[in-house]
């Protein structure tokens, strides 16, 4: 699935060049059956290579709040639901998205509202 985010990085990791926005590391791109990943280690010590789906915008409101807010979730904060997020995906900026979806999460700011003691 392509969108107007990811179509310049597909155009280059097929043709081997291309305009890249930023945040984007074409060098660690891999298009795989029509489906763009991105290279990374999955553990630096051992050296093994693991893959994030490229994920284009329209579906990164619904991956944060199926790692977040969904069943697979439970609301734990921005640093682990940054963690879950990564495991498998990755886009520029995906740590601004998952501090702001976490600000905005209305059931963390219930929780977090009511537990702060009164002095």
């Amino acid at each position: 699935m392509a969108d107007m985010d990811t179509s310049p990085i597909r155009g280059g990791t097929r043709k081997g060049s291309g305009h890249r926005p930023n945040g984007w590391q074409k060098d660690q791109m891999i298009l795989k059956d029509s489906i763009l990943f991105r290279r990374q280690l999955a553990k630096p010590a051992d050296r093994r290579i693991g893959y994030q789906f490229v994920v284009p915008q329209i579906l990164r409101q619904e991956i944060l709040h199926s790692l977040h807010s969904g069943p697979e979730g439970g609301h734990l904060g921005k640093k682990k639901t940054l963690w879950k997020v990564r495991q498998r995906f990755y886009w520029p900026g995906q740590s601004e998205d998952v501090a702001d979806w976490c600000r905005k999460c209305q059931e963390c700011s219930q929780r977090k509202n009511g537990s702060k003691r009164h002095q």
